[in-house]
């Protein structure tokens, strides 16, 4: 492999891990803001804060999602498309 490439499959792992990091992102805001909504709501700017973040992290798995997504083979998509 030559210098500044990388191995596809090698950056999977890191792939994965920093997408189930952002999901646990999510997750956990989420059921914060859940499990505390009362006090939240009362103080906006926390609540606005942890809703950002959430926001942040879900767009970066989506993004990479996206990108994954570019690479599964036409012939599976449309197979998605006929089932649903």
């Amino acid at each position: 492999m030559a210098v500044g490439q990388a191995d596809e499959t090698a950056l999977e792992p890191v792939v994965i891990l920093g997408l189930l990091n952002s999901m646990a992102v999510v997750v956990a805001a989420t059921e914060t803001l859940l499990g505390n909504w009362d006090a939240l709501s009362k103080d906006g700017e926390t609540a606005r804060l942890m809703l950002d973040r959430i926001a942040a992290h879900a767009r970066v798995v989506t993004d990479a999602l996206e990108l994954a997504a570019r690479h599964v083979p036409s012939t599976v998509l449309e197979a998605m498309d006929r089932s649903a």
